[in-house]
């Protein structure tokens, strides 16, 4: 159930932190820094690592798969940014107005969807579209966009998700999408925006009731947020690990029950924990610096240049 929204969300959450409605060179620049010194190159390390621990063969074998053994997430990520934000950059230095962003977004989208769809189907499948994860990027570009359009015009979108109609209607889609298939593109793209509805208005709620034990776990999950990257990069040696030496056969007997949530659950907190761990291990190791780097500043990264 959770599969149908769960990377859509990552996607959306992307594109919403992404979007600022002020964007010129210097912004550009320094978030183009941080993704990649920051995101991109400790994904690069990382996964090569796990390659050479988990996986046979060699860099080629690793690099022209798309699915990148699971750290395909923050390489299409990076492309994302570097195909759309741009034209962030654009809208800023022309001063279009903010209720145009969300159409000309929608029509970037839909233009490099197309694009990529008709390369696809003249093409087919080749290493150049594995290497860049082709085909991942034109799945989750439109929750990319959808994720600045509402960050665009969050009132609105607070204000919807916080419509107990608006909420319930979307739970009876959802639920609906999920008894009765068949599962298709229309359908599995109205499944994952009615989740990540139903998801952002459950934190929302949570954000307003303004309780002491809401705080502490908003406080709890921040832990988690402000870790999300090496968290994502460290838990696949976990669950190889696991599956090396553990027999994980009675996770499949669950899945599709009521059980499957419960149990997927706890697994996950405690794999999160175990890289949390593992993070604080690292730092202590002096090796946390190499493998997460902080981004220089502009000014420092251009007098290196100079140098």
């Amino acid at each position: 159930m959770f599969i149908r929204f769960r990377m859509p969300l990552f996607f959306f959450i992307s594109g919403y932190f992404a979007y600022s409605a002020f964007y010129d060179w210097g912004l550009f620049k320094k978030r183009s820094v941080n993704r990649l010194v920051k995101q991109f190159y400790p994904t690069v390390i990382v996964w090569l690592i796990y390659c050479m621990l988990f996986r046979k063969g060699n860099l080629g074998d690793w690099a022209f798969e798309a699915y990148k053994s699971g750290y395909w997430f923050t390489f299409v990520s990076v492309e994302l940014f570097f195909t759309v934000i741009p034209f962030l950059l654009l809208f800023s230095k022309f001063k279009v107005p903010m209720w145009r962003r969300s159409a000309y977004l929608l029509l970037l989208c839909a233009t490099i969807m197309f694009i990529l769809l008709t390369i696809m189907n003249r093409t087919g499948q080749n290493d150049f579209m594995d290497l860049m994860s082709i085909e991942l990027y034109y799945s989750y570009i439109l929750f990319f966009v959808l994720g600045m359009i509402a960050k665009i015009h969050l009132e609105q979108f607070n204000r919807f998700c916080s419509n107990l109609v608006c909420v319930l209607g979307c739970i009876i889609m959802f639920g609906m999408l999920i008894i009765y298939p068949p599962y298709n593109t229309i359908t599995g793209w109205t499944s994952s925006i009615t989740g990540i509805i139903i998801v952002y208005s459950m934190f929302y709620y949570l954000g307003k009731l303004q309780r002491p034990i809401v705080s502490k776990l908003l406080s709890r999950l921040s832990i988690i947020g402000t870790s999300t990257l090496e968290i994502y990069l460290l838990h696949y040696f976990f669950i190889s690990v696991f599956m090396k030496t553990l027999d994980l056969s009675f996770l499949a007997s669950v899945r599709g029950t009521a059980a499957e949530f419960p149990i997927f659950f706890v697994l996950s907190i405690f794999i999160c924990v175990l890289c949390l761990l593992s993070v604080g291990i690292l730092k202590k190791l002096h090796v946390y610096r190499f493998l997460f780097p902080s981004a220089p500043s502009i000014k420092t990264g251009i007098a290196t240049c100079r140098q």
